[in-house]
């Protein structure tokens, strides 16, 4: 019978699943889990079979995802290209039976409150473990009703406003440079070349980037939970900034506008070493009234903006329904009442509204780079 209540129930729904899968298919080494409301990439199974490999030879990588945070239209540029995270995955995923084995045991009980994720992210699950997501997302979350989803414009900005391959098959890299010290090495040698990114002022800056050059933020994070300047540049670089989520030791990396660039925390990161001298590491004089400025834009868009959601998606789900999104150019879901308009009203890309890095009560400051 169901254990838990929400979140906690769909954790422990999970991990009934994932139990009787190990059972009912015991010559399965690898395991690929969806939800019911995803839409994926052609070439999904095709990733996650050549993904596959790197499971088989590196032991350091516990999972592969088809989704990644940071991949938007302007983050995002190479269906091939394959990244290293710190965290566990989202949407559209696989693990292998190794990894289940270990994993099981250790789940939360239904008499404390979790999400699933966070508990396949902690650090006694992964135990220094990655997981490996696309560059450009092989799954997109459909559903816009849930637990952890309504219809509000938030919803759209953080979930649904990805990047999806339409290709139907994409080799991925050379596998062999996924590998734990080759991707190391990787990612010293794009710090070594990179530019800094001297930024004056977080709410009003531009990018002067070239498509072949490769750059780096430096931002403080003098601790693992230590995310809000992360999420203050995650909100002007119009990304995921709910946490620091999709890092690998520490650091983003990301094709912003097509060029290489890299967030990178100081000095948690052990790539801080090798970041150019001159990266001014920006940090937040008032981390409180930072946090409560972001949570209470977040709460304005949940709130009080409503949702557009574009065609190029064969279709969302509303209360277990599946809406076409073919026919129409855009959606109107009234946050209301939570159903679709019915005069399904078109509208102009130009009036979805867009929230604002103009507000300068975040007050991030540039500070000296602090000596080793």
């Amino acid at each position: 019978r169901p254990e838990g209540k929400l979140a906690t129930r769909i954790s422990r729904n999970l991990r009934f699943g994932l139990f009787h899968m190990l059972n009912l298919y015991s010559n399965a080494t690898k395991f690929i889990i969806l939800e019911d409301d995803l839409i994926v990439a052609p070439d999904f199974y095709g990733f996650m079979q050549q993904t596959g490999v790197v499971m088989d030879q590196d032991k350091s990588v516990y999972c592969v995802s088809g989704f990644n945070h940071l991949s938007y239209a302007h983050t995002a540029k190479d269906p091939a290209q394959v990244y290293r995270i710190e965290f566990g995955p989202s949407y559209g995923w696989m693990t292998s039976r190794e990894v289940l084995h270990d994993v099981l045991p250790k789940w939360l009980p239904s008499n404390i409150t979790h999400d699933w994720d966070h508990v396949i992210s902690s650090p006694v699950i992964r135990q220094g473990r990655e997981c490996l997501v696309p560059d450009i997302n092989r799954s997109y979350h459909g559903g816009i009703m849930g637990h952890h989803a309504s219809a509000s414009y938030r919803f759209e900005k953080n979930y649904l406003n990805r990047t999806i391959n339409k290709l139907p098959y994409v080799k991925i890299m050379d596998t062999s440079k996924l590998l734990k010290e080759s991707y190391e090495s990787e990612m010293v040698s794009l710090f070594k070349k990179a530019t800094s990114v001297k930024i004056e002022d977080i709410d009003n800056f531009t990018l002067p980037f070239s498509e072949t050059g490769v750059y780096v933020i430096c931002v403080k994070k003098s601790y693992d939970e230590d995310s809000i300047n992360f999420r203050i540049v995650g909100e002007a670089l119009n990304v995921w900034n709910k946490d620091a989520r999709e890092s690998h030791h520490h650091t983003w990396r990301l094709h912003y506008n097509n060029a290489t660039l890299l967030v990178v925390g100081v000095p948690s990161s052990k790539y801080f070493s090798v970041a150019p001298k001159d990266c001014p590491v920006l940090k937040t004089s008032t981390p409180k009234e930072a946090e409560d400025e972001l949570e209470k834009e977040d709460a304005h868009a949940r709130e009080d903006m409503p949702i557009f959601v574009h065609r190029i998606f064969p279709y969302i789900t509303d209360g277990g329904r599946r809406i076409s999104l073919f026919s129409k150019d855009i959606f109107y879901i009234d946050t209301t009442n939570r159903e679709v308009n019915s005069s399904t009203t078109l509208l102009s890309t130009e009036t979805k509204p867009v929230l604002s890095n103009n507000n300068t009560s975040l007050n991030l400051a540039s500070t000296t780079r602090p000596t080793q």
